[in-house]
């Protein structure tokens, strides 16, 4: 059921956020490893419940978690690869450089070309922009970091 609630849950978050097919598709699988939660809740469960169904409880929780360790990562790296996410080709990630007729580009020239490509791509794309109550969402949060005494970190603005 929890794998079946990520895949769902990754599933209509990216149709929420207009992904693309292939990651809507894929997304549920990568997230199969996440078991960190779990395991805090199976602690806190067999303290709660206590006796044998505390035990028992914690018992399936922790093996379904080293279930998902196990086949998690490899699920991680299939969902990546199916999502088209990553490649290990350059030409799938940036297109080639056109040399100017009569001249040759060096691979170093090509590379840098590749890589500020790859750059410009990922600024921030109009419908990338946060809406108006994101950002006073964000601005009331910043306002409430100080009243606290922790002023906010401007690099999580810039990432």
């Amino acid at each position: 059921m929890r794998i079946l609630g990520k895949y769902l849950g990754a599933w209509l978050g990216c149709l929420v956020t207009h992904k693309s097919k292939p990651v809507r598709r894929w997304l549920g699988l990568g997230l199969i490893p996440q078991a960190g939660v779990a395991i805090g809740l199976a602690a806190m469960c067999s303290r709660v419940l206590g006796g044998q169904i505390g035990s028992d409880l914690e018992t399936v929780i922790l093996s379904s978690s080293v279930l998902y360790e196990l086949i998690g990562p490899a699920s991680a790296k299939l969902a990546l690869y199916l999502s088209g996410s990553f490649s290990d080709k350059l030409e799938d990630v940036t297109e080639a450089l056109q040399a100017p007729v009569g001249q040759t580009i060096t691979p170093v020239e090509e590379l840098v070309a590749r890589i500020q490509a790859i750059r410009e791509e990922q600024k921030l794309h109009p419908h990338d922009v946060p809406s108006r109550e994101e950002a006073a969402f964000t601005e009331a949060a910043y306002e409430a970091s100080e009243a606290v005494g922790r002023p906010h970190q401007n690099h999580f603005i810039n990432q």
